[in-house]
């Protein structure tokens, strides 16, 4: 969010920044690291929404069910901002994790291409939004040390 708003104040048009932080509500505390991500947003002048995770979670699977509430949730949001893009904070970390589950899992040499820089936000949820991963080329303790 940092860098978006840092690329954001550099530009003579500047687009307008939606920040939005979900609450799986999984993780006690997860209400209020959403408030600090929240003032966060204050103080770099970018707008920010929480949306939560509500209703029944499953017994098995939930990080896929988490993942899909996510995409839906950040979808919807962009819908009604009139987003066409979706910029995430995926790192080379999240990548090598991304292509270490799908080789434990038995994936095809498609799922082992990992996450791309530029996707449509994945099924059920695919609509014309796109994921844009700004960052996918940066480890965590760069992005971390910047």
């Amino acid at each position: 969010m940092w860098l978006a708003a840092r690329w954001r104040d550099g530009l003579a048009r500047k687009p307008k920044l939606l920040a939005v932080t979900i609450d799986h509500g999984l993780r006690e505390g997860s209400a209020r690291e959403a408030l600090a991500v929240k003032r966060l947003a204050g103080t770099l002048m970018v707008e920010h929404r929480t949306l939560r995770w509500t209703g029944p979670k499953p017994k098995t699977g939930i990080q896929e069910a988490a993942r899909n509430a996510r995409y839906r949730l950040l979808t919807e949001a962009a819908r009604r901002a009139g987003a066409e893009q979706i910029l995430l904070g995926h790192t080379l970390d999240d990548q090598a994790e991304t292509v270490l589950i799908r080789l434990v899992r038995g994936s095809g040499v498609g799922g082992l291409a990992g996450m791309r820089r530029f996707a449509p936000v994945p099924a059920p949820v695919s609509e014309a939004t796109s994921l844009v991963r700004p960052l996918l080329g940066v480890t965590k303790a760069r992005l971390i040390a910047t």
